[in-house]
């Protein structure tokens, strides 16, 4: 029978690995029995579902992610299949491998888990990775509106800033100013916010024109001196450009 066979197979492999170290030989075996109970009516069976006891050799946990996971898959084991990404993103060479194995998980927390808020941490950990990522970042905003994590979605927020540039972190710095303003009512950080993208854009009045409300609501009359005084500029320097361009 295909299931006994299997089992002395597994008991063959745990003596190679256990009594004799000789891993390679006892990953050969256990292979074998995941190829055999797979291809077996009626699931993954006994011996598959303890593959995982079999070998944790550092020097072979790719070879032993690669068997267990099909055999993870088959048994819709979601909880392990997220467990065996937790290997494999300590194995990763990039930050490519990184990225995808974190969205996997994010995506067996959601849909087989139902926990948005685990969810959450994963892409928050791949958006770190690749703050660049529009569609990273457009994944953790909808999972921080689901969560109302929004302490949360406001630091990675402000670790994706620091790490990005140009209309990225311009677009960011909207984003973060929005949800302090918004969602945590904390006006004194949205003020910071503004500040910080008018800095980076000097002819942004729009961010001008939000420093000036929040300015006003803190009773904050040296922010708000500084901002009348550069909307002042920006409007005479408007004045001076139209005046060169009738001439």
């Amino acid at each position: 029978m295909p299931e006994d066979e299997a089992r002395f197979r597994m008991d063959l492999a745990r003596l190679l690995w256990q009594k004799l170290t000789d891993v390679p030989s006892a990953l050969d075996e256990l292979q074998a029995v995941v190829d055999m109970v797979q291809s077996a009516a009626g699931g993954p069976g006994r011996s598959s579902r303890s593959a995982g006891t079999v070998a944790s050799d550092e020097d072979h946990k790719g070879r032993i992610i690669d068997i267990l996971r099909p055999v993870y898959e088959r048994a819709d084991d979601w909880r392990k299949l997220i467990s065996l990404n937790d290997e494999r993103f300590a194995l990763a060479v990039d930050d490519g491998e990184r990225v995808e194995t974190l969205r996997e998980s994010a995506a067996l927390w959601l849909e087989r888990g139902k926990d948005p808020s685990k969810a959450f941490d994963a892409v928050r950990r791949a958006w770190e990775l690749d703050p660049d990522s529009f569609e990273l970042r457009e994944q953790l905003e909808k999972l921080g509106e689901a969560t109302e994590r929004w302490d949360d979605l406001a630091q990675a927020y402000e670790t994706a800033v620091s790490r990005t540039e140009g209309t990225t972190r311009r677009e960011l710095l909207v984003a973060l100013a929005t949800v302090h303003d918004k969602r945590r009512d904390d006006p004194r950080s949205a003020l910071g916010a503004w500040t910080r993208l008018s800095l980076l854009d000097e002819d942004n009045i729009a961010s001008l024109e939000e420093m000036d409300v929040l300015a006003t609501l803190l009773s904050d009359w040296d922010a708000l001196v500084g901002v009348l005084v550069k909307k002042a500029e920006l409007l005479v320097d408007s004045d001076s450009r139209l005046r060169l361009g009738d001439g």
